[in-house]
């Protein structure tokens, strides 16, 4: 066997790969741009104490995480139905 061949995956663990790839792509570009929004604006202008910006952050990356988890499922299922 060559380290080409070696290195061949399935159709449905490439599909799991990238939809893994693109929940963290997408997640992780919706935190820096929601959050950027929200936490710059909250910390500039300097009404809201920082640990009320600590929690917006925390309810912005969970919104993310579920924006995550959501791709991923996405991704799982249609593997799972090429399998």
């Amino acid at each position: 066997m060559t380290a080409v061949a070696m290195r061949t995956f399935s159709p449905a663990l490439r599909v799991r790969r990238k939809f893994m790839r693109l929940g963290l792509l997408i997640s992780a570009l919706a935190f820096v741009v929601v959050g950027g929004d929200v936490l710059l604006e909250q910390w500039i202008e300097g009404y809201a104490s920082a640990l009320f910006i600590f929690g917006t952050a925390c309810l912005i990356a969970a919104a993310c995480t579920v924006l995550f988890a959501i791709i991923a499922v996405i991704g799982l299922v249609t593997s799972r139905v090429m399998h």
